[in-house]
């Protein structure tokens, strides 16, 4: 194929083309989803703006004598063509919108098909004239044209973009997104959240996961936290649980709303099922994303229900919930803009802990303190660490059922110790998370182990698991 200069010059955006062209076919599988983190929701809006589209198009002969050429104008500058229809000479004008193609006996009755990605921005991407030739003569525009696979291409939205367009057209007032359960008749023992704008301001939360118990009153201190609270930025409520238990119910209302793939028939984000095959005890195994949200809602509400031996089941939810949420996250690709339509990111038998089988009915009622508690692990739980593969740092998280003193040490291939992230540390019962930075170490295999001895005890639990550096 022969390239005009107006093509050379155009690599560059041919190069960004072919990237969203990538990521689109990674990210479009009839089961791939789309989940957002916190630090992306808290993102300003970004414009989405068309690139360039693609297309292809079969040309038919229609005449009643064989043809060995086509030209071709399209109403758009050519950056690539992907298929140039099996013609053996072909090139663009210098107008960059102009094919010429030959040396292909076309009998009649036979089509060929030419696929081509232009900077034609929105729809609309057409032929504009086109005519068969003869031994480089000029022919007659006699034949059908069917343009196909016509796709837009358009720049990466920010999960802030997400966040405003699913408030404003989605999520609206006086409902709004409610975080707990509304409980009018005890008001008195149950608080919940109603978000009813967007705002940048409501994430990330960082702080330790726990009920609905309290606001900041602008005074250096806290007041119990009973009834309605509306729009409640990080600085009034700080709970990471909220945060995550926010941006799934997002993710969840965007894949109902058909703001994110995938479409039916597959299974809706809502109706996944969870489940955790190394943690017997998570407390989300076995129901559906809309039943965690439903326990989340009860957790979060009636917090004055729990006892201080209930109070890891906010670490456990917090735990679950932050890994359905980085489990379909990365790249935002835009397949429409209006109205918004966004690409998954991972498809679903990349998950190991969601499933689209063996689904059951939401839950109806709130989930009260004896039967949360029955979840709460009695052993201690050592979690696979995030991300991994990683480069430099990555997360290592435990659960501890008790007060405990705690050892945990990161070692190499040959067994020698390159990290120690705990040595014998008294710590309380709840979830723990520590850092691994790996900047001065090679890439490779590494292994933790985790040696617990719970308080009044003398017997040591202890596991071990691996991790990748690549760098």
């Amino acid at each position: 194929m022969h390239e005009s200069n107006n093509v050379l010059r155009g690599r560059l955006v041919v190069f960004q083309i072919f990237f969203l062209i990538i990521l689109i076919s990674a990210f479009a599988s009839a089961q791939s989803y789309r989940t957002f983190s916190q630090a992306d929701l808290s993102t300003k809006s970004a414009m989405i703006k068309g690139t360039g589209s693609s297309g292809c198009f079969i040309f038919k002969n229609t005449t009643l004598n064989t043809v060995d050429g086509l030209h071709a104008k399209l109403n758009g500058a050519i950056l690539s063509v992907q298929d140039s229809g099996g013609f053996p000479t072909f090139s663009i004008a210098k107008d960059g919108k102009t094919i010429t193609a030959s040396g292909l006996s076309v009998v009649s009755g036979d089509s060929v098909e030419i696929c081509v990605t232009t900077n034609k921005k929105g729809e609309g991407l057409d032929v504009d004239s086109w005519y068969w030739t003869t031994s480089g003569d000029k022919g007659v525009k006699q034949g059908t044209l069917l343009p196909i696979d016509l796709t837009q291409y358009f720049t990466s939205p920010s999960g802030g973009t997400v966040r405003d367009y699913l408030y404003k057209k989605v999520v609206t007032r006086p409902t709004g997104l409610v975080i707990g359960i509304i409980d009018a008749v005890t008001a008195d023992s149950a608080s919940w959240i109603r978000y009813m704008k967007s705002d940048s301001k409501y994430f990330p939360q960082t702080g330790t996961a726990r009920g609905l118990d309290s606001i900041a009153n602008g005074k250096g201190g806290f007041s119990v936290f009973l009834g309605e609270l509306k729009n409640p930025h990080v600085e009034k409520h700080n709970n990471n649980l909220l945060g995550e238990f926010h941006a799934l119910k997002l993710a969840i209302i965007a894949n109902d709303s058909g703001v994110s793939l995938p479409d039916t028939p597959a299974t809706k984000l809502g109706d996944l099922v969870y489940f955790d095959s190394t943690n017997g005890s998570d407390p989300c195994n076995g129901l559906t994303l809309r039943q965690v949200e439903h326990l989340a809602d009860s957790a979060l509400s009636y917090w004055r229900h729990f006892t201080a031996t209930d109070d890891t089941i906010w670490m456990q939810l917090d735990s679950s919930i932050s890994r359905i949420n980085r489990a379909f996250g990365g790249p935002y690709v835009a397949l429409d803009a209006k109205p918004l339509k966004l690409a998954g990111t991972q498809d679903l038998s990349t998950v190991p802990f969601l499933h689209a089988s063996g689904r059951v009915s939401p839950g109806t009622s709130p989930r009260r303190a004896g039967e949360l508690s029955a979840r709460v692990p009695q052993t201690p739980q050592l979690f696979q660490n995030y991300p991994n593969p990683f480069n430099p740092t990555t997360e290592i998280s435990f659960m501890l059922p008790k007060a405990s003193v705690v050892t945990l040490k990161v070692f190499n291939v040959i067994g020698q110790e390159v990290e120690t992230l705990y040595d014998r540390a008294a710590l309380g019962a709840g979830q723990r998370t520590a850092k691994f930075n790996a900047a001065n170490l090679p890439s490779g295999m590494y292994f933790y182990r985790l040696n617990v001895v719970a308080a009044g005890e003398s017997q040591m639990f202890q596991d071990v698991k691996r991790m990748l550096l690549v760098k």
